[in-house]
């Protein structure tokens, strides 16, 4: 990787992803209540706004979580979950 004109290894870097969602609905409501439950960190006393971090060994293992994640996704909006 080339970093400000230098070249730099990418070894022991890991790659962190944070997500920031405003909610259609409060903490309690079943529709996303299991997604609460996954959540890791708080943000703010709104109880419609979602915080969520993630952290990668590498892009190729972000890549290969998306990739399956829109499998699923897919599968389950065509009804086949």
């Amino acid at each position: 990787m080339t970093l400000m004109g230098e070249e730099r290894s990418c070894e022991g870097w890991h790659l962190a992803q944070i997500n920031i969602g405003r909610l259609v609905a409060s903490k309690c409501d079943p529709r996303v209540q299991t997604f609460f439950d996954a959540l890791d960190i708080g943000y703010s006393h709104d109880p419609l706004l979602a915080v969520n971090m993630s952290v990668w060994d590498n892009a190729e293992a972000l890549l290969d979580f998306v990739n399956r994640s829109a499998l699923s996704l897919g599968e389950y909006c065509l009804g086949n979950a």
